[in-house]
């Protein structure tokens, strides 16, 4: 049903796969569902089969078509934004900088073959006007488990697994940035049941996005993450940050290690890399918390250690069904080793408003990040990242977000 009250459409003309008498007639939601529907009626022809009854419609996955076990799904979103930094010591007239920006626009195509194999292609839009995938996978299902080949990302920090129109600020933390492993090319496989969750991943190690398989980064990377529900029924609770009012009380708790070396082939970096991580979470109602500790230690192609920390935890308070306020601390340690090594240290506060109650469908963010610390001194490991709204200062600074998400 749609959020209009319009039932799905169903399929019932073998030729076109899709019944164009009955969508005529859908004036409430015509306009709405035209571009998905010819775009899904032309994809979906050759997979369903001609005698099969099916449908089409729209539901939590998107805009879809199915017949039998077959479907696919067209959905994605949208993040836009405005940006206002203030720093004290970026030159004459430099000390402001403000703008607007689409973060991300993605269109993503899913869906199942047959009651064991799925598939994914997330196309991301970028804002130099290029199109790359980012995840684009095959995937089989047997009972509890799934096993996925292409590219997604590595099962390490809770918060980067996070969806991004599911986090409770604008954007994830700087200490998200600095450790994250984002997204890799290679195998994966995980386990599910009522309180236990394992992944395993081996791949092209950490932040290879859309790279060749003679990367010069690394020879290969494997990662492993398991996770406990101590409380409640389903790790799907867990998929977002948001702690929706009249919900029971429910906790996990989960932690991780990566290891990737290179070297040993033609081409690649003589470095390493190895990454841990613990982290707990816990909903009740109207509330949120989350905490996470997560350790590095690497050797470059040169030789050098070091061993770099950090540690960050937030919460989220429902003040009315539909309205959230939250905050943030994350504190980055480098190694004292490294040339630019002192602490890092940020503090966020914000509200969300979500326009439908307990989705994500349209959602208006606000937030204000103080950073304790300047980053110049701390650049070793926290680069500047002006999608984060962190720039470049010697200074302590601080800046403002706002950001308008939409789901389709």
């Amino acid at each position: 049903m749609y959020l209009d009250g319009t039932e799905h459409v169903p399929l019932d003309s073998p030729a076109s796969h899709f019944p164009f008498h009955q969508y005529e007639r859908n004036s409430t939601m015509r306009p709405l569902l035209t571009p998905a529907i010819l775009v899904l009626a032309a994809a979906t022809s050759p997979l369903l089969a001609d005698d099969a009854a099916g449908a089409a419609g729209h539901d939590a996955k998107g805009f879809f078509m199915s017949q039998g076990d077959t479907r696919l799904n067209l959905g994605g979103f949208a993040q836009f934004r405005q940006y206002d930094n203030f720093r004290d010591n970026a030159g004459e007239n430099q000390d402001f900088t403000e703008g607007f920006l689409f973060r991300r626009v993605r269109v993503i195509f899913s869906g199942d073959f047959n009651k064991q194999w799925g598939f994914k292609v997330d196309v991301d839009m970028q804002s130099d006007s290029t199109f790359k995938p980012a995840d684009t996978f095959v995937a089989y299902k047997d009972g509890a488990w799934r096993f996925r080949g292409g590219q997604f990302k590595l099962p390490i920090l809770k918060e980067e697994l996070v969806a991004d129109t599911d986090q409770l600020a604008v954007e994830r933390s700087t200490l998200n940035s600095v450790f994250t492993g984002a997204r890799s090319q290679g195998i994966d496989a995980t386990y599910t049941d009522k309180q236990f969750r394992f992944m395993g991943m081996v791949s092209d190690g950490i932040n290879q996005l859309n790279t060749s398989f003679d990367s010069e980064a690394n020879d290969f990377g494997a990662t492993a993450r398991g996770e406990f529900l101590w409380e409640g029924e389903d790790f799907k609770r867990f998929d977002n940050f948001a702690g929706w009012r009249g919900k029971p009380y429910s906790g996990m708790a989960g932690a991780a290690l990566h290891y990737q070396d290179g070297g040993e082939t033609g081409g690649t970096t003589d470095a390493s890399n190895f990454t841990y991580t613990l982290d707990a979470a816990a909903k009740g109602d109207g509330w949120s918390v989350y905490a996470a500790f997560v350790g590095r230690s690497v050797e470059t192609a040169a030789g050098t250690d070091f061993n770099d920390m950090g540690w960050m935890i937030q919460g989220g308070y429902f003040v009315t069904d539909q309205t959230e306020v939250f905050a943030r601390f994350s504190h980055i340690l480098p190694d004292s080793d490294r040339a630019a090594g002192e602490d890092f240290r940020e503090l966020t506060v914000g509200v969300s408003h979500y326009v439908f109650p307990e989705s994500a469908a349209l959602k208006l963010t606000a937030d204000l990040t103080i950073g304790l610390d300047d980053q110049a001194a701390s650049s070793s490991v926290v680069s500047a990242n002006a999608n984060n709204g962190l720039l470049a200062s010697s200074e302590e600074q601080t800046y403002l977000r706002f950001q308008a998400t939409f789901v389709f």
